[in-house]
């Protein structure tokens, strides 16, 4: 399933850049999670497309990277159905975790006090599935720490000091994404769905 979810992501980044990059970057409009057309004009097929949707070369390698490296080890701690329906899992809740916050942005939080261009962004990659899956493997983890950079820090905390590290070096990343996908795998793992996977 792994090596499935690698070709597919790879397959549409060459058919984006073959076909749809010569219209200036039509392919986000088209298939990027966006909160106005997702939700607004009821183009849900977004939620689906936008994961195997990427913004470069950059982008695709490291996503298609984290999915050898993590992706492989969850498939092998839980075997291809039930990883299959994890990423399935990943895919949906995060996706829909991610507009409900832009959703609440727009009818919770007073105008004034919050700055509306996050609405024109969207979002792209297996960034987020990536890391739920990687919020999965330290939850299965024996390890207790890891070493990053010299430091020593608390396994538990990788996926969050991870998800901080790309906020700070990449710009244009979608944090709030990659925190829904780490929501996403924790209530799979710890409130009751666990009961789907062994």
């Amino acid at each position: 399933m792994t090596k499935l979810i690698f070709c597919v992501n790879w397959i549409v980044y060459i058919v984006q850049r073959l076909y749809f990059l010569r219209e200036d970057n039509k392919i986000f409009e088209a298939f990027a999670s966006c909160l106005a057309p997702t939700i607004f004009a009821h183009q849900f097929y977004r939620v689906f497309t936008s994961v195997f949707t990427h913004g470069n070369l950059a982008h695709i390698l490291l996503n298609t990277h984290g999915i050898l490296v993590v992706g492989n080890w969850v498939e092998n701690a839980y075997g291809s159905i039930f990883y299959a329906f994890i990423n399935l899992w990943l895919l949906l809740a995060s996706n829909l975790m991610e507009l409900g916050f832009q959703l609440s942005m727009v009818y919770v939080v007073p105008v004034s006090l919050v700055d509306l261009s996050f609405l024109l962004q969207c979002g792209v990659g297996y960034s987020g599935i990536l890391y739920g899956l990687l919020m999965i493997q330290v939850c299965c983890s024996q390890e207790k720490y890891l070493t990053v950079l010299g430091f020593k820090i608390c396994y538990f905390l990788y996926p969050i000091a991870l998800i901080i590290a790309t906020a700070v070096l990449v710009p244009n990343t979608s944090t709030s994404g990659h925190v829904c996908g780490v929501v996403a795998s924790f209530l799979l793992m710890n409130c009751g769905l666990s009961i789907f996977i062994p």
